[in-house]
């Protein structure tokens, strides 16, 4: 890898254009106390959440395309650049682009970090000469870094794992990968027999052709699909290999499998070994699972990983088609983990956030909040499902579940069927934002997970008022909850960005929450804002600080990302735009807007070019012994 201490073309350095302005405006130190707040925004404790940028509090690491920049917390400058090797693959199997590899994540324990790095399997299709068996083969690569005093990483093992890349978390120093494939029926075992390769035979002689192709594709097929699959859920994949070698070949072969042919893996490691003998390979345990449908979302706590995913499936009762979404549960076992849990629910969830897992009294409850989305009819649901503790059984629902909105919602003109649209457990309460022209926010009491859930856990806030809306829902403790998102008027148009503070009333103990501020940033006739923190949380950033001297309350301080788009004038002049973060205070049931910082004035248009083809950082913000750091594109 090649290494380097010169600043990356096109990245630029902005920490001296507001050091004076961020000082007197919004002080960060009280009292000769500094404040550091620059771990990931992680869904749960005790286990982090891998993104493309890490910092330690001196160091920043960030993915930067295919490069791995490291640069002083203290002054700015980069410290070190390491170039990911270049794809060996021959230029004729890309004759109009050259594949570049790309860091997906990184995790940072210790003086270790864990580099996922995407766009190295094609190297192995040259090599084997032929399409494997299963799409993304050794598609994921890992590689450990240990750091030097200076900062900058010191390569120490890699490996490369199947399939493509979807989450990393780490805890107590192990990785764990997530990772999804696809078993390649089309390339092996349906392209041989398709119709239109057999123009002179009839139907019945290609019937007879196709079977006695497919009687000797399929045991071949098994046999190298079942050397890359022994370590997982053996149970599934027999089904698979049961119905690829029935009688009827042809119909296992030529028409479309109705089978769990997704697989997901998880790949774990320890992250802070340097211990690899003789060689530089990583030594990684692999379990996996094979899955009806694409891999959505995970979740995770430091017991457990949970995949979720989806596939349509027919429901009798209602007489249409409906999602469906199927749940694998790992159990994390130092740098391992193991397939203990499965489970099902009718509906699909909004995000990592739709999920809570809770473990007590020899159970396992996983709560979910899922929309039910029918062509002509929309539902929510708040369900708990549950098994035993380590008996490897299935989630079944243990609850009556709380059905939150009408469940004949019927859609008319622009306004949408009603669904979930932003959700967050916190401890043993939910709330939940459904989306209707006055959207309304939801409070589930779920202390007994055995009991039945009923009306009287459910509070109802209609405090997001008539033209509200919530992508994101984020605790900052008292009971009180930030709320962002797009602000729409009645008839469902954009009308600003808003970010809302709910607390429950003082004189209240029920769980009802009123909004206490609302701020909103309007759109022009030309402009309108939006920020990627209502879709990527990691990109949101809120802490707190205190003035023991002074005896003031409690001031929270949020860094979240903004746009501003802006449309061109009639005569052609390109009105100014906004791309950086706003720097806001939550003080006394207040909110209030301190600091604007504008990377897009950084940059500048001079490097029109670099923002399409060169790599970019991930929109993110710390805050470290006082100084706030921002990050966005190429600044």
């Amino acid at each position: 890898m090649e290494s380097s201490s010169q600043e990356t073309a096109n990245l630029r350095n902005g920490s001296s254009l507001y050091p004076q302005e961020a000082s007197s405006r919004l002080p960060l130190v009280f009292d000769g106390t500094s404040i550091d707040s620059f771990g990931t925004n992680s869904q749960e404790s005790g286990i982090d959440t891998a993104d493309r940028t890490k910092t330690d509090g001196s160091f920043i690491y960030a993915s930067y395309g295919d490069y791995l920049l490291v640069w002083n917390v203290e002054d700015g400058n980069i410290t070190s650049k390491i170039q990911l090797p270049k794809v060996d693959i021959p230029e004729e199997y890309y004759p109009y682009f050259y594949p570049i590899p790309y860091i997906e994540a990184i995790l940072l324990e210790g003086d270790h970090l864990a580099v996922v790095v995407s766009g190295y399997g094609g190297e192995y299709q040259v090599q084997l000469g032929t399409r494997p068996v299963i799409c993304n083969y050794m598609a994921t690569r890992i590689v450990i870094f240990k750091k030097n005093d200076d900062g900058s990483p010191q390569f120490v093992s890699q490996r490369d794992i199947h399939g493509s890349f979807h989450q990393a978390y780490s805890t107590n120093s192990n990785g764990h990968v997530v990772t999804q494939s696809q078993i390649d029926t089309w390339t092996h075992l349906r392209t041989p027999v398709l119709r239109w390769k057999f123009p002179n035979l009839t139907d019945d002689e290609y019937k007879e052709e196709a079977t006695k192709i497919g009687k000797e594709l399929v045991p071949k097929f098994v046999a190298d699909l079942t050397q890359l699959l022994y370590p997982f859920d053996l149970t599934r994949q027999s089904l698979l290999v049961d119905s690829l070698t029935s009688e009827d070949i042809l119909d296992g072969v030529a028409t479309e499998l109705k089978l769990a042919d997704k697989i997901s893996m998880v790949s774990s490691f320890v992250i802070d070994n340097d211990d690899t003998g003789a060689t530089d390979v990583l030594d990684v345990s692999v379990n996996g699972a094979l899955q009806p449908g694409p891999l959505v979302y995970v979740y995770a706590t430091d017991q457990m990983l949970v995949l979720a995913d989806t596939e349509v499936r027919w429901v009798e009762g209602m007489r249409e088609y409906v999602r469906k979404s199927w749940l694998t549960c790992f159990r994390l076992d130092g740098a391992s983990s193991k397939h203990e849990i499965s489970g099902s629910v009718l509906g699909v969830f909004l995000g990592p956030y739709a999920f809570d897992m809770v473990e007590k009294d020899g159970m396992v409850y996983l709560r979910i909040a899922t929309s039910v989305k029918f062509e002509s009819s929309t539902w929510n649901e708040i369900v708990v499902l549950g098994t035993e503790s380590g008996t490897g059984m299935i989630l079944e629902r243990i609850t009556s579940s709380v059905r939150v909105g009408a469940p004949n919602e019927v859609r008319t003109g622009k306004r949408p069927l009603l669904r979930f649209e932003a959700v967050h457990f916190l401890d043993d309460t939910v709330y939940a934002v459904t989306t209707l022209h006055s959207h309304t926010l939801y409070t589930v009491n779920l202390t007994d997970p055995s009991s039945s859930v009923g009306a009287g856990n459910l509070s109802v806030s209609e405090g997001l008022g008539l033209a509200g809306s919530a992508d994101y829902l984020h605790p900052i403790g008292n009971g009180k909850i930030l709320s962002i998102g797009e602000e729409v008027d009645d008839q469902l148009n954009d009308v600003g960005f808003q970010i809302s503070l709910f607390g429950g009333a003082a004189d209240s103990s029920s769980n009802e929450l009123k909004l206490l501020d609302r701020l909103l940033l309007p759109n022009e006739e030309t402009q309108w804002s939006s920020s990627v923190a209502s879709w990527k949380p990691k990109a949101l950033r809120y802490f707190t600080v205190h003035d023991d001297s002074k005896n003031d309350d409690e001031m929270g301080i949020l860094v979240i990302p903004l746009t501003v788009f802006a449309i061109p004038e009639e005569d052609g002049e390109e009105p100014p735009t906004f791309k950086g973060f706003v720097v806001l205070t939550i003080q006394n049931d207040t909110i209030t807007r301190r600091l604007d910082i504008d990377h897009e004035m950084i940059v500048g248009s001079a490097d029109d070019n670099c923002k399409q083809v060169c790599g970019h950082l991930a929109t993110r913000s710390f805050v470290v012994d006082g100084s706030l750091i921002t990050l966005r594109h190429q600044s």
